[in-house]
């Protein structure tokens, strides 16, 4: 049964017409995660990766269960056969499948050593989701200690917004944070009333190290009011319910949550009762990066947002699931 229903998706995926079948057909595809949909998914990127629809190809085949999903997008970089807007994301998923390459290293460095040409930034659509898929790849690859000096340089680099500086800084202290606290505390004017410094707020629940308290301090006295703001709300947590517990970076996944959003606006963009997108391009994603390991606190949000997806998703408000039994699968 299974099988002539993957054998009809394929066919429905060769014979779709538009962005709309194409990417309703790739979803079924994702969600089945069956490998044997490895290769007409990758022939229809080749087909389909200079049209609007071909980020779906690449965003779907992150989701099959095969093992050398990594080496085969690998192939298709080697062969220069990825669209240059689909780079960050293909070395975001080759890292998430553990599959690093010279290839791939060398790509990754190419983007970060012109990423504040304004002329590639332009051509490359250049936004924080795929800065921090590039710089999430070269630290799993091991060799995020090269981009050093450029991090710097881009964290107070007029070419970037804030959003990218803020991935810029995120990455530059996972290098070596007491180094870069050191640096940061130096040049802390320039860092002080910018989101960096509500970034570097919201760092601190995942600790800084020694020299962190000095900037800390600067923060507490001279920062804005947000940033002080979020630092005594940690202090009263640290103080209160978490005691013990421990803070986790959850980077990759706002990562993707980020690639997520932008396709999401994209099908929002080209939708007709739509036509706009619905996730603002200036979330700073990467400030929302860390959490706290509380599982109420988790629980309630899972339970907040499937509400959420309950009234938007027709495909889940009609699953036969009832509050009770839906809230019951979370515990």
């Amino acid at each position: 049964m299974y099988a002539e229903e993957n054998s009809k998706l394929i066919s429905n995926l060769y014979n779709a017409k538009n962005r709309q079948e194409i990417s309703d057909v790739l979803e079924l595809m994702g969600e089945s995660g069956d490998p044997v949909f490895i290769y007409p998914m990758l022939d229809g990127y080749t087909r389909y990766k200079h049209s609007s629809v071909g980020y779906y190809f690449i965003w779907n085949l992150s989701y099959l269960d095969y093992p050398d999903l990594g080496k085969r997008l690998n192939e298709l970089l080697e062969n220069f056969e990825i669209n240059e807007n689909d780079i960050p994301m293909t070395l975001f998923f080759m890292a998430e499948r553990r599959f690093i390459s010279p290839a791939a290293n060398n790509i990754a460095r190419m983007y970060l050593d012109y990423c504040s040409n304004p002329e590639f930034r332009v051509n490359f659509n250049l936004n924080s989701v795929k800065l921090s898929c590039v710089l999430g790849y070269m630290q799993k690859a091991g060799i995020l200690g090269v981009a050093e000096e450029k991090m710097r340089e881009l964290i107070f680099s007029g070419e970037f917004n804030e959003s990218e500086r803020t991935v810029a800084l995120y990455y530059l202290l996972e290098i070596d944070p007491a180094r870069h606290v050191d640096f940061l505390i130096a040049n802390y004017e320039k860092v002080r009333g910018t989101l960096l410094e509500i970034s570097l707020a919201k760092r601190f629940v995942l600790g800084l190290p020694g020299n962190g308290k000095q900037l800390k301090k600067l923060i507490l006295e001279h920062g804005n009011d947000r940033a002080v703001a979020i630092l005594e709300a940690f202090d009263r947590i640290a103080e209160t319910e978490v005691k013990g517990k421990t803070a986790y970076s959850f980077v990759d996944v706002v990562t993707k949550i980020g690639l997520l959003r932008d396709q999401i606006n994209d099908k929002t963009s080209y939708d007709e009762q739509i036509g706009f997108q619905v996730f603002p391009q200036s979330e700073i994603l990467a400030c929302q990066a860390v959490g706290i390991d509380d599982k109420e606190f988790f629980l309630g949000a899972c339970r907040d947002l499937l509400g959420v997806i309950r009234i938007c998703n027709i495909r889940v408000r009609d699953y036969p699931f009832d509050e009770k039994e839906s809230s019951g699968l979370l515990a």
